[in-house]
C-alpha cells in the first residue's frame, strides 16, 4: 500500500568549528571568521504524476532572498525549482547530488542551510521520502528521494549547532496541506546526530498555509523573525530569540486564521546563538500625537471603546450615586450576609460591557488557561491572582491607548460597584425583577457562552447573571454597620469576593446581592472576571 501526502522541510545546520572565533553576548554565540555560509534550496510546486501544489516556490524563493539579506553570498546558495534552467531541476538524482555535495562542501566555520519544499510519500515499509520532480507513484523507490539519506548527510556533517526546521502536518495525511502524517513525522520526532529539530506543529495538528502571505505561516514567521521581527535591542536574532517569535505568531496567526490550534515546538539538544546581526538605525525624534480628547460622559450607560493590541473593550459608565447594597428579608434565597445598607459612590467608574473575553486575555498573556474555548467566550478558570497579573500587564498597555480617559486605571471593580453596575437603579432580586428566566441569563447549564448571548441590563452590561462568576477586589467581611461611602473592603478575610453567578450555579446564586468568596489563589471553571476603569 502506497500513502502519498504533502511535507515542507527545511534543514538549517549551522556548523561552527574550534577555529571560528567565538563572541560571547547576553543572548548567545555570534560566529565571526566564518569561511563560506552555503544554501540548498529545493521548492516543487508541479509534479508529472501528483497533484499540484500552492505556495512551495513562493516559500523558497523568500529563503533565498531572505539569506542574501543576511550574508549568504549568491555563488553559494544553490536553488532547484519548478520552471527553472535544466540544472535546476528538481530531479532525484540533483537532489541527493547537491545535497551531499553541500554536506561535503562546508568546513570548520562554515554555516550550510538547506530547505526543501514539496511532496512526501510513506511507503508501506514505513520509510518516509520526499517527492522529486519525476516521481512515479509506480516507482516510489525508484523516484523519490529517502529522508533517512538527507537525514543522514546531515548527522554526518562536522557541525556544533545543527538546526533542522520542519513545516509539515501531523495530523491525518490526506487533508489540507498534508504531510507524512502522524506516523510518518512521529519518526522524524528524534532528530539526526547532533541536530535540533523545530517543528512547525505538534501532533495531529495541520501546518497551516496562509492565502494573504502567499506562504505557510510557520515559514513565513521563520522568514520574518530572521529579517529582524525576532531582533533583540542589540539586533541580534539568537535561536531562543527566533523560536520565541515564532511559536508565538504562528499560533496567534493559526487562531485567528481558522481558529485552530498551530504551536510548533523544539526538540533535541542545541546552545543558543547569534543567527543573524541586523543594522538598527538611530531612533529618530518622534512627537506623539495629539490624543483625541477623552470622552466626557454624561449619563449612565454612556458606551466607550479601547482598542488594546488589536482587540476591543468596551465600557459603559456608571454615574456617581447613592444605593441600597444587599437584600431585604423576605427575598428569596438569601443569606444572612447580605445586609441591608446604603452605600454612596461618590465618583463614577467605566465597567467593562462583558466579562474578559479569552481573546482579550490572549492577547495580553498570550497563553489560554479556558476549559472551554472560543475566543467569545468568557475566560475561566483563572484565580484572583491571575486576574491581577493580567491588569497589571493591561495598565502599562493603558497610557498610550487612543482615547482613554485621563486618571483612570484598570483594576477589578470594588464589591459595592459591581453590585450597584449590576442593579443599574434596581431594587429587585435580578435587574430584570424577582425572578430570573433561561432566556435571560446562563444558569444552571452545562458550560459558558458567549458575551452577550443574553439581554442587557439598563446600563448596557452583559451577564451580570451567570454565565461566569466574577472575581471582585475585596476581601470577603461582614459588611459595615451603617452608611459608608466609596468602600474598598477590609484589608484582610476568608477570600476574595465573588459575585454573579455562574453558568452551573442555581439561579439563588446569580442574585444581584449575592456574594460569596474563594481563596485567591484558586482557579476553577466557573470563575472569571470583568474590569473596571477608575479613577486614580
Amino acid at each position: 500500500m502506497k500513502r502519498l501526502a504533502t511535507t515542507f522541510l527545511l534543514f538549517f545546520v549551522c556548523c561552527q568549528m574550534g577555529q571560528a572565533q567565538q563572541v560571547q553576548s547576553s543572548k548567545g554565540v555570534f560566529i565571526e571568521g566564518t569561511n563560506k555560509k552555503i544554501a540548498v534550496l529545493i521548492g516543487i510546486n508541479d509534479y508529472a504524476q501528483l497533484r499540484p501544489l500552492r505556495y512551495t516556490k513562493n516559500d523558497i524563493t523568500a529563503i533565498r532572498d531572505q539569506l542574501y539579506k543576511i550574508g549568504f553570498e549568491r555563488e553559494n546558495v544553490f536553488t532547484l525549482v519548478c520552471g527553472g534552467s535544466e540544472k535546476e531541476r528538481p530531479t532525484k538524482e540533483r537532489i541527493l547530488t547537491t545535497i551531499q555535495h553541500a554536506t561535503e562542501l562546508a568546513r570548520e566555520g562554515d554555516i550550510l542551510f538547506v530547505a526543501m519544499s514539496g511532496h512526501g510519500v510513506e511507503t508501506n515499509d514505513g520509510q518516509a521520502r520526499f517527492c522529486s520532480i519525476e516521481t512515479n507513484p509506480e516507482d516510489l523507490s525508484g523516484t523519490t528521494v529517502p529522508i533517512s539519506d538527507i537525514f543522514g548527510a546531515v548527522g554526518d556533517c562536522k557541525a556544533t549547532f545543527k538546526l533542522m526546521l520542519v513545516d509539515a502536518c501531523r495530523n491525518d495525511p490526506f487533508r489540507g496541506r498534508a504531510s507524512f502524517g502522524a506516523k510518518t513525522i512521529a519518526a522524524l520526532d528524534a532528530p539526526p546526530r547532533g541536530a535540533l529539530l523545530f517543528q512547525s506543529c505538534a501532533k495531529d495538528e495541520i501546518s497551516l498555509e496562509d492565502d494573504e502571505f502567499k506562504r505557510g505561516i510557520f515559514s513565513h514567521f521563520i522568514i520574518e523573525g530572521l529579517s529582524g521581527k525576532a531582533a533583540d535591542k542589540e539586533g541580534q536574532v539568537t535561536l531562543l530569540g527566533l523560536s520565541d517569535y515564532v511559536i508565538e505568531q504562528t499560533r496567534r496567526r493559526a487562531y485567528n486564521l481558522e481558529t485552530r490550534r498551530q504551536v510548533p515546538y523544539m526538540k533535541g539538544e542545541f546552545t543558543n546563538f547569534v543567527l543573524a546581526k541586523i543594522s538598527i538605525a538611530p531612533p529618530l525624534p518622534v512627537v506623539p500625537p495629539t490624543p483625541p480628547p477623552a470622552p466626557s460622559p454624561t449619563r449612565a450607560g454612556e458606551r466607550m471603546t479601547l482598542t488594546i493590541k488589536g482587540v476591543d473593550y468596551a465600557f459603559r459608565w456608571c454615574p456617581p450615586g447613592t444605593f441600597t447594597m444587599g437584600s431585604p428579608q423576605g427575598e428569596h434565597g438569601r443569606f444572612g450576609s447580605e445586609t441591608l445598607h446604603q452605600v454612596t459612590l461618590s465618583r463614577g467608574f467605566w465597567m467593562l460591557e462583558t466579562v474578559v473575553t479569552q481573546e482579550m486575555w490572549e492577547s495580553v498573556m498570550g497563553s489560554n488557561p479556558s476549559g472551554f474555548e472560543g475566543i467569545k467566550l468568557p475566560v475561566e478558570t483563572v484565580s484572583w491572582n491571575d486576574c491581577q497579573e493580567y491588569i497589571t500587564t493591561l495598565k502599562a498597555l493603558l497610557a498610550g491607548t487612543p482615547g482613554a480617559p485621563a486618571g483612570f486605571t484598570f483594576s477589578l471593580p470594588t464589591e459595592a460597584q459591581w453590585e450597584y453596575a449590576c442593579r443599574a437603579g434596581t431594587t429587585t432580586a435580578y435587574h430584570f425583577g424577582n425572578t430570573l428566566t433561561k432566556p435571560q441569563a446562563n444558569f444552571g447549564g452545562n458550560q459558558t457562552k458567549e458575551v452577550g448571548s443574553y439581554p442587557a441590563n439598563a446600563w448596557g452590561l452583559y451577564d451580570m447573571h451567570g454565565n461566569v462568576r466574577e472575581w471582585c477586589a475585596d476581601w470577603y467581611e461582614d459588611y459595615p454597620s451603617g452608611a459608608v461611602t466609596d468602600p474598598v473592603g477590609f484589608p484582610s478575610g476568608l477570600g476574595r469576593v465573588l459575585r454573579g453567578g455562574g453558568w452551573n450555579n442555581a439561579v439563588e446564586s446569580c442574585r444581584s446581592a449575592y456574594r460569596c468568596h474563594y481563596v485567591p489563589s484558586v482557579r476553577y471553571y466557573d470563575r472569571g472576571f470583568r474590569l473596571a476603569l477608575v479613577s486614580q
